[in-house]
């Protein structure tokens, strides 16, 4: 749980968006960890960063199961979101799957309650991830006067709306046959796709 509270912290510095500015992580002499864009006060150790540790020696997925290839930093399609999901579940990773949720707004106690859900979600065995459409409506409208006699309205389907919500099916556990869904909505935020309750 550290490191998925530490990976949190760091999103929620960040605000989701790709920033030039460089993070410093400082530890106290209390040894908990401070997350800055300044240099460390002289009386904490400056660490290196989750990404330039990720770099040296990239992290094995708790599943020893390689799966996908790591997703992009920020999905900017549903289509790109979709496939990070099934990344992290896929590699059974929840600090993937919680680079994907979309945390503004979220304060420290709703955060370890959503931590645990999306702990659960990776842990269970994955059977298909969907993106779901609203459904299409039907519009009428008059004929043109110089069109073929067709006893009144034509119909014709709009173009498809964006996706609303991502949808995974799992089964229950490693042993059940009992399946379980669980749908996350979709938030369009900085230019990038994200999950959320």
């Amino acid at each position: 749980m550290a490191l998925i509270r530490t990976i949190l912290l760091y999103l929620l510095l960040t605000g989701h968006a790709a920033s030039a500015q460089e993070l410093h992580r400082c530890q106290r002499a209390d040894g908990s960890v401070v997350y800055t864009d300044r240099l460390c006060e002289p009386e904490q150790t400056e660490k290196a960063t989750p990404s330039a540790t990720a770099t040296a020696a990239p992290q094995i997925p708790r599943s020893g199961r390689t799966g996908l290839p790591p997703p992009p930093a920020c999905s900017k399609s549903p289509e790109e979101l979709l496939y990070s999901v099934r990344s992290a579940i896929d590699m059974k990773d929840v600090n993937q799957l919680v680079k994907s949720y979309h945390w503004v707004g979220i304060s420290q106690e709703q955060s370890e309650a959503l931590l645990t859900r999306l702990d659960a979600v990776v842990d269970r065995p994955l059977l298909d991830v969907q993106l779901l459409y609203p459904e299409p409506e039907t519009v009428s409208e008059p004929p043109l006067e110089d069109a073929a006699d067709d006893g009144g309205y034509s119909e014709r389907t709009p173009a498809q709306k964006p996706p609303h919500a991502l949808k995974i099916m799992q089964y229950r556990s490693n042993t059940a046959t009992e399946t379980v869904s669980t749908v996350f909505r979709l938030q369009r935020y900085y230019q990038c796709w994200w999950i959320r309750f």
